[in-house]
């Protein structure tokens, strides 16, 4: 170890020690969930939903199952008048659509 400074106090005037072993622990991290999206496609007559539409969705390694999984939804662009009531995903991933009469459009 050395510093980079002069202490003239101390005796012999060094600025280094001798070696010493250091230990670092690297701790697990939040591993991010996984899992896979397969929407459904929609036409104008597509009967009401819920679609499942996640696949081999999980927590994370085996030291994170024990953690809630939470699904948010959002319109990223597009027509949102093609839906009556706004879609919602539940904890199970599964989508709640329910599209407006005699619309059509394309959102994502």
């Amino acid at each position: 170890l050395l510093d980079d400074g002069e202490i003239t106090s101390c005796a012999g005037n060094s600025n280094s020690s001798g070696g010493f072993e250091i230990e670092i622990v690297i701790l697990a991290v939040n591993d991010p969930p996984s899992f896979g999206l397969s929407p459904p496609p929609l036409t104008e007559d597509t009967p009401l939903g819920p679609f499942d539409v996640c696949t081999a969705f999980s927590a994370g390694p085996p030291d994170e199952v024990s953690q809630a999984l939470a699904f948010s939804l959002s319109l990223v662009s597009g027509d949102s008048t093609i839906f009556s009531v706004t879609p919602a995903i539940s904890e199970a991933c599964s989508l709640g659509i329910t599209l407006a009469a005699d619309k059509c459009g394309i959102t994502t």
